[in-house]
């Protein structure tokens, strides 16, 4: 796979498509972290006294 620059620089559909996946990746894994992070808070802040 060509790195994300050369990715960026093509307007070829194929790396178009791939740029696409690679930013919606990452923004899922950035909300699976947040809500994990929200998560454990929570709980914490339900336990302590």
């Amino acid at each position: 796979m060509k790195n994300k620059t050369l990715i960026n620089e093509c307007n070829c559909i194929h790396c178009q498509q791939k740029l696409n996946q690679i930013n919606n990746s990452k923004l899922y894994w950035d909300k699976l972290i947040l809500s994990k992070k929200v998560g454990i808070v929570s709980l914490l802040n339900s336990l302590s006294f």
